[in-house]
């Protein structure tokens, strides 16, 4: 059995007795975009074989779409749940839960999105076989960390390739949040070797 994964940041730990990758941290050791796939090969001693490897997205993209202006003192977003997950099954290609609540930050560094609308701020999780991810908390931090404001959504079903996203007026209150799934992302990149 061959393992493929490809990522769109850095930095993963392969545990080869689990067969687990994990990513962790922030920067380019985030958790990102992440494409994977398993293949059984039988090839003897002098075999010599022309393989075709179709790479699946095997994570989930969590977005918090705001309609209000971004105010001028959001210098963060995170995003925390008990069931997001950083470690992708290789064997199975879902995600394992920790046990722990992670939170996977969205950072707002490109201060072009302040003062803006209807701006989309996004994370990734590995998807859990149950497709269910329970509770998750969108959190504003300022720089220094201090929080702005914070919304929790419950019962939240993710699924490999697919968008979760949550629209609302996030900083002021004057509306509600919506949950669709954007079904647009859905699609593989085929590599060759």
């Amino acid at each position: 059995t061959l393992y493929f994964v490809a990522a769109k940041n850095k930095y993963a730990t392969f545990d080869q007795t689990d067969l687990t990758a994990k990513w962790e941290g922030s920067g380019d050791n985030k958790l990102n975009i992440v494409w994977a796939e398993k293949v059984e090969l039988n090839v003897g001693r002098e075999t010599l074989t022309d393989q075709s490897v179709g790479l699946k997205l095997v994570v989930a993209q969590l977005v918090l779409k705001i309609k209000d202006a971004i105010p001028q003192n959001v210098g963060s977003f995170t995003t925390s749940g008990s069931d997001l997950s950083w470690t992708l099954d290789l064997t199975t290609m879902n995600g394992i839960s920790e046990g722990v609540t992670n939170k996977l930050a969205a950072t707002t560094e490109d201060k072009t999105i302040i003062g803006l609308t209807n701006q989309e701020i996004k994370t990734y999780t590995f998807v859990p076989a149950s497709k269910k991810v329970g509770a998750v908390t969108f959190q504003a931090h300022t720089n220094e960390n201090v929080l702005i404001k914070e919304y929790t959504v419950t019962d939240v079903q993710v699924e490999k390739g697919y968008r979760s996203i949550y629209s609302g007026w996030f900083f002021n209150n004057s509306g509600g949040f919506t949950f669709t799934y954007d079904t647009e992302w859905k699609g593989e990149y085929k590599f060759n070797f």
